[in-house]
């Protein structure tokens, strides 16, 4: 196989993601088809239990990919004014797609949640919080909790203070466990390697400056939180 950036698998196509083109696979490693899309699609996800591939572009816009069709059957736009690098996740019943978003600040994120059934933004959480940075979210495939990664910044000069790992109840984020700032970078360098699919290309431009966890098994946000890779 190419060496891809991003790599995905969910037992009926196989999907690389490589810039311009996603490249499709059957579970067999035989090309099916290219998708072509604007540049900077390096990660996406599958959509619970169909066929539904959705790219993320650094450049702002959200590709929902058919790949029974092999086609593009949206594109939705986000913003260029930010680069979009941030995480995303599908609700346990991929009912929802949850999208961590850039859109006004570089140094602001939002929530942002999209109805599967059209693609269409259903309700925009956390916009007017300027203390706090997400970028990781997670559902727990055993508990269907939802677990975020992030980072606060001090109101009153905007400096990084703390890293945090809590549960997100679909409106707030609570039971907040704060991180020192090295060990959240080192988890969110793991978490975003993950997201693309623990790679090796992608493991090149990451691990090498922060390899804390380049070793260890997968885990979850939830085990972290969980203090079970305490030791890891």
């Amino acid at each position: 196989m190419k060496n891809f950036w991003g790599f995905y698998d969910n037992g009926i196509y196989r999907v690389g993601c490589n810039g311009a083109t996603i490249y499709v696979y059957d579970n067999s490693d035989n090309e099916l088809g290219r998708i072509k899309v604007k540049p900077s699609v390096y990660c996406g996800a599958f959509q619970p239990d169909t066929n539904i591939f959705v790219a993320k572009a650094v450049e702002g816009r959200l590709f929902v990919c058919d790949l029974s069709k092999m086609k593009i059957i949206k594109k939705i736009f986000i913003t260029n004014r930010c680069p979009q690098d941030d995480g995303f996740d599908f609700s346990p019943d991929g009912k929802f797609f949850y999208n961590i978003e850039r859109r006004e600040h570089t140094t602001q994120t939002q929530l942002t949640v999209y109805r599967t059934s059209d693609y269409e933004a259903e309700k925009a959480l956390f916009c007017d919080k300027t203390d706090i940075v997400l970028k990781e979210m997670e559902f727990d495939a055993q508990t269907g909790e939802c677990y975020v990664l992030g980072f606060m910044r001090r109101i009153e000069d905007g400096v990084i203070s703390n890293g945090f790992v809590g549960k997100f109840d679909g409106s707030e984020i609570s039971e907040v466990k704060a991180l020192e700032i090295a060990a959240f970078e080192d988890l969110q360098t793991y978490k975003e390697w993950q997201r693309f699919g623990f790679t090796n290309q992608k493991a090149k431009w990451s691990l090498d400056y922060r390899p804390k966890y380049a070793n260890c098994p997968h885990f979850t946000l939830k085990q972290f939180y969980d203090g079970l890779q305490a030791n890891c």
